[in-house]
């Protein structure tokens, strides 16, 4: 069976390590030491800071990058975020040392748009959410144009982006264990069982695990550390036990091989073997149920299949259904002006948490907005098409919309990042 990635492999992860400048590795290091919680948080993420203060540009983009699963617990006692610092350091490296932004029309007219309706939540309802959702357009426009999308440089982008996913996100799950951040959550016939929640949450954190898989899947030459590697991440989010994050595991497993197998003799009986093995595993469903490390899974997947027999969707989904409903009749009772350009609110509190962004971006930014952003996507997915890092940058992009479908994570700096890139 032949396998074509259309991805050059230069380098190892040695190679890439070795060749890391020594802001990476000390920004490595100073999270690893935070993930086994020995040290006062606080010196490390000021430690942290001044690492990324003192890094040329692009070092801090990867930095940067790195320090995305980072955000809800990269918080000093007094309240500052390292979101909040990186962000605005990186800015101004981009606008005023580096000197370097160029902005398209379409990318233009989202940015004054964003900046518009971030102003109008300053104004509204006294919150500066909506002027970082800018700031993080700026960034990621300055990212894919120099280099996620850059023919000469995008090979090298992704490698390293996603090896320093894969550090950050495994270093996540050592700070979850150390810093017992799992939460228990009741299971049918099981009672309470701890879900693997990292550094962001179940369906959150397991969005970066899949997404940490793309590194060994198309970078990996070693086919033992890559074996080993995949193995981990997907044992990791199985113990998120998040149905959200298993529907992200099976969309990488599935667009990885009918975008890398050659169809040819040999390649047909592999496809016949994959059947065949899926097809022993429906067979033997129940027996798998009784494997104790698959079993909370099992019974969870049991659950939903047997919510939606009887057409109880809003249960299968965790009343995930209820709410989007309840977030678009408020959508729809905005008016004109709020239905075309939104109410520059990121979530109706009253309701709570909506667990669908694409209904958030309707309510923030209106039909308009959310126009500008599909017209974007549209035009990001053509242009990595006709790159070398077509497999995983729209890959990548795939888990990231699939995962806005199920959580509300629109104002959120890891999703923001990814998605404008």
């Amino acid at each position: 069976m032949e396998y074509s990635t259309g991805i050059n492999h230069p380098k190892t992860v040695k190679d890439i390590m070795l060749g890391s400048n020594i802001y990476t590795k000390a920004y490595i290091l100073i999270f690893f030491i935070f993930s086994l919680q020995i040290a006062p948080n606080d010196i490390l993420l000021a430690l942290s800071i001044f690492v990324f203060l003192t890094a040329d540009t692009e070092t801090s983009v990867y930095l940067y990058i790195f320090s995305l699963p980072w955000m809800n617990v990269g918080r000093f006692s007094f309240g500052l975020t390292i979101s909040l610092a990186n962000t605005l350091v990186l800015l101004f490296k981009i606008l005023f040392y580096n000197k370097i932004l160029r902005l398209r029309y379409l990318e233009l007219l989202i940015g004054v748009y964003l900046l518009g309706v971030g102003l109008a939540a300053l104004m509204i309802y006294q919150t500066l959410t909506g002027i970082s959702i800018f700031f993080y357009f700026i960034i990621s426009v300055y990212i894919h144009s120099t280099y996620a999308a850059n023919t000469d440089r995008c090979d090298e982008f992704w490698r390293k982006c996603l090896l320093i996913i894969l550090i950050s996100t495994a270093i996540g799950v050592l700070y979850g264990f150390r810093a017992q951040t799992g939460l228990d959550r009741w299971i049918k016939g099981m009672g309470n069982v701890t879900q693997l929640y990292g550094t962001l949450g179940t369906s959150r954190f397991g969005l970066f695990l899949a997404l940490s898989m793309l590194y060994p899947l198309y970078y990996a030459k070693n086919k033992l550390i890559k074996a080993i590697l995949i193995i981990s991440l997907v044992a990791a989010i199985l113990s998120t036990i998040s149905l959200t994050s298993i529907l992200l595991l099976l969309l990488v497993l599935v667009y990885y091989f009918f975008t890398t197998v050659h169809m040819n003799a040999k390649s047909i009986g592999v496809v016949l073997l994959a059947l065949l093995f899926v097809f022993i595993i429906v067979l033997n469903w129940d027996q798998i149920g009784n494997i104790s490390f698959l079993k909370p899974v099992y019974s969870r997947v049991n659950q939903a299949i047997t919510q939606l027999k009887v057409g109880d969707i809003n249960s299968a989904t965790t009343g995930r259904l209820e709410r989007t409903e309840e977030y678009i009749e408020v959508f729809e009772s905005s008016g004109f002006f709020g239905k075309a350009f939104g109410s520059a609110a990121l979530s109706a509190t009253e309701i709570g948490y909506s667990h669908n962004s694409y209904v958030d971006m309707l309510n923030y930014c209106g039909i308009l907005g959310v126009a500008l952003f599909l017209i974007l996507q549209i035009k990001r997915i053509t242009v990595y098409m006709k790159t070398s890092v077509k497999k995983p940058a729209i890959l990548s992009k795939l888990l990231f919309f699939s995962v806005a479908a199920t959580v509300s994570v629109f104002s959120a700096q890891y999703w923001e990042i990814f998605f404008f890139i």
